[in-house]
């Protein structure tokens, strides 16, 4: 009884969102860069920003004029917070434009459109740390091929087909999500 009480009480305290207002501006589709302040639900507890509630439309304040924005009418945005955010609008398919956070383009384009959970609840009701087989929601591109959602650090090695990553994946561990965004973010400053 105990576990789930503790269990119930740490996933209200983690889901629990408060929205903020960020400065930043966004572009529309007509290259146009407007300033405003850019309204992104963050987590309680962890202080991350809540990116999964911003894939369809994000809401911002235009001189006290309340609006949203949507991915099909805008380019990206852009929030000063957190070391400054760039979000951008992709076409994931023929029916679907979302927001995701940009987290390095180059040769690789590399997005997150959720968060990296670096702890879980565990079966019966503990919490454990992240590992390497814990699914991470990104979304990868190379050259022209199609963008790719990656769920696993093995995955994102066989669809870039780089022999580049094949001394660091086997000699990774950790937090796989954390391990793919350093393996771009590398990869594009030093090739």
């Amino acid at each position: 009884m105990f576990r789930i009480l503790t269990l119930i009480i740490f996933i209200l305290l983690t889901s629990q969102l408060d929205a903020k207002w960020f400065n930043g501006y966004f572009i529309n589709l007509n290259q146009d860069t407007i300033e405003c302040a850019i309204d992104i639900p963050v987590k309680n507890i962890s202080n991350e920003l809540a990116i999964a509630s911003i894939q369809k439309k994000v809401k911002v304040n235009l001189n006290g004029d309340e609006k949203f924005i949507y991915p099909s009418d805008t380019k990206e945005f852009h929030i000063n917070a957190y070391d400054g955010k760039i979000f951008k609008s992709i076409k994931i398919n023929d029916k679907k434009t979302i927001f995701v956070e940009v987290i390095s383009e180059g040769k690789i384009n590399l997005y997150k459109y959720d968060q990296v959970n670096e702890f879980k609840v565990l079966y019966g009701g503990g919490v454990g740390v992240s590992g390497v087989s814990d699914a991470v929601p990104y979304i990868v591109q190379i050259g022209n091929k199609n963008y790719f959602f990656c769920k696993s650090l093995k995955k994102f090695y066989d669809y870039i087909e780089d022999n580049y990553f094949k001394e660091r994946y086997e000699s990774s561990y950790g937090n796989w999500g954390l391990l793919l965004e350093s393996f771009a973010i590398d990869y594009n400053q030093n090739l």
